[in-house]
């Protein structure tokens, strides 16, 4: 037995805008879930559609469409919505590699990231989220040993240099504040 939002709820997922309004006239309703896909899928016509007939989301919304990279969806869900997201979203944002909606996070939003961000970053070979995180003090000598070791394992010579720079001076840094 299909729940009673499914419909409109699958159309929202695959961005099917004509069928999401016609549905709707149709007193149909819509689950969280549809905004919230709808966000991860990059459909924002669908979005602005859902919100406007007051559709419900999670934090999911934002975090899903800064793992997909849909910019412009996560700035309309810090501007219109209250839902927020949490770690996940600058998280996943490094994960995929998307530096515009990482570095716009970072500047608009409080959540912040986890460690994983720079191990993630790393790992998938994103040199322009890693020097990001680094020019903006994001991460901590044991984090950058990590993440540098999986820049060797993984054969990125340049963030390897990079993170080893790094290392290098915030070690000589603490030395200086230690008086050594």
């Amino acid at each position: 037995m299909l729940e009673d939002n499914f419909l409109m709820d699958i159309s929202a997922k695959h961005g099917y805008l004509e069928a999401v309004q016609e549905l709707h006239l149709k007193g149909e309703k819509c689950s969280y879930r549809a905004m919230d896909l709808a966000c991860r899928n990059g459909h924002y016509d669908v979005v602005l559609f859902l919100n406007s007939i007051g559709a419900q989301c999670t934090k999911d919304a934002m975090n899903y469409a800064s793992c997909n990279g849909h910019l412009n969806i996560v700035k309309f869900l810090d501007l219109f919505r209250n839902e927020g997201c949490n770690t996940y979203a600058m998280d996943w944002a490094a994960l995929n590699g998307h530096l515009d909606v990482f570095k716009w996070l970072h500047c608009n939003r409080k959540e912040g990231c986890t460690k994983f961000a720079l191990k993630w970053a790393t790992s998938n070979g994103h040199f322009n989220i890693v020097e990001y995180m680094l020019s903006n003090n994001m991460c901590d000598l044991f984090d950058l040993y990590i993440a540098r070791k999986i820049a060797r394992e993984k054969k990125y010579k340049t963030i390897s240099k990079l993170l080893k720079k790094t290392i290098v001076t915030m070690e000589e840094n603490q030395e200086e504040q230690m008086g050594w």
